[in-house]
């Protein structure tokens, strides 16, 4: 009996012992098929690591590549060397070649293809002078330059030469013998050639470009405009002198929406005062003064003789 437990025993063991050996040789075949995924996805990255290495590296060798032809056969190139420069002021202009030249700040061994065009025309507009400019390149070797220069309608302080340009844009004259209307009434502190005039420059400035741009200023010529408020009746007035020695106080609306409706009450003003009120002046009584302030201005304006 006891050989016989022994003997069933000793199976037993050894049962468990093969059991055992099973578990580990499952256990060891689990592990390396896991260490072979983890070497196959090591190998996977790394093939992936060198084959954007590999593109990254292309492309920058194609990049620089690229780069030295485009240099030695354009912008280093000699052939394009800027020989000539073909500059033109489209408007009247006291514009010279020679200060065009300096506002585009080019060197003297400059290249079509080396200089970037649209900065070149930037340089240019930044000057309060100039209005607008136009630049291209004429192959081999010539640039192109056109300028509009800004055209002065008005003085706004002729002590210091400053006028402005149909836009408000402030300038500077180097003379100041240019006959020109003189606006008056705006505080000289903050002019500078380059900035916008204030709105009340603005506001002398529409009706000089009314006057401008329609048959009113072949009627009446204005030789200043006074935009401050002294001595008017409403606020934003202004009083206009004219070439026959009679002033006008005019006021119109302004819409903040938009300026067609206050263009059309400022030309239906101004045309009134051509076709109606000065033809009816008695000269004899020397300069007036009408009035074109109110609403109903139609009706309740009556020229009044100036105190002499």
């Amino acid at each position: 009996m006891w050989f016989e437990d022994d003997e069933l025993f000793g199976k037993r063991r050894a049962t468990k012992r093969r059991k055992g050996t099973r578990r580990k040789k499952s256990f060891l075949k689990v592990n390396a098929r896991l260490s072979s995924r983890k070497n196959q996805k090591f190998y996977r990255m790394g093939a992936i690591a060198l084959v954007v290495a590999g593109i990254i590296c292309i492309g920058l060798l194609l990049w620089y590549g690229i780069g030295f032809f485009g240099r030695s056969m354009f912008s280093e190139n000699d052939q394009f060397a800027i020989t000539e420069y073909d500059i033109r002021c489209e408007s009247e202009s006291v514009l010279t070649e020679a200060r065009v030249r300096s506002y585009m700040e080019l060197g003297t061994n400059a290249n079509l293809f080396a200089i970037d065009i649209t900065e070149v025309r930037k340089k240019l507009e930044d000057n309060p002078s100039i209005s607008s400019a136009e630049v291209r390149r004429r192959f081999p070797g010539t640039l192109v330059v056109r300028v509009w220069e800004r055209v002065p309608v008005a003085w706004i302080y002729k002590r210091r030469a400053l006028a402005m340009d149909e836009d408000g844009i402030i300038l500077f004259l180097k003379s100041a013998h240019h006959e020109l209307p003189v606006i008056t009434g705006i505080s000289p502190r903050g002019l500078r050639p380059g900035k916008k005039i204030e709105e009340r420059g603005l506001h002398a400035l529409s009706v000089l470009n009314l006057c401008d741009k329609t048959d009113i200023g072949l009627s009446i010529t204005v030789k200043g405009i006074d935009v401050s408020p002294e001595g008017c009746l409403r606020s934003g007035s202004i009083r206009l002198y004219l070439e026959s020695s009679d002033t006008v106080l005019l006021w119109w609306k302004r819409d903040p929406a938009g300026s067609e409706a206050a263009e059309k009450d400022l030309q239906e003003r101004l045309e009134y005062l051509v076709k109606t009120q000065l033809p009816a002046i008695r000269r004899e009584s020397g300069p007036v003064e009408i009035p074109l302030e109110l609403d109903n201005y139609k009706d309740n304006t009556v020229a009044r003789s100036q105190p002499r």
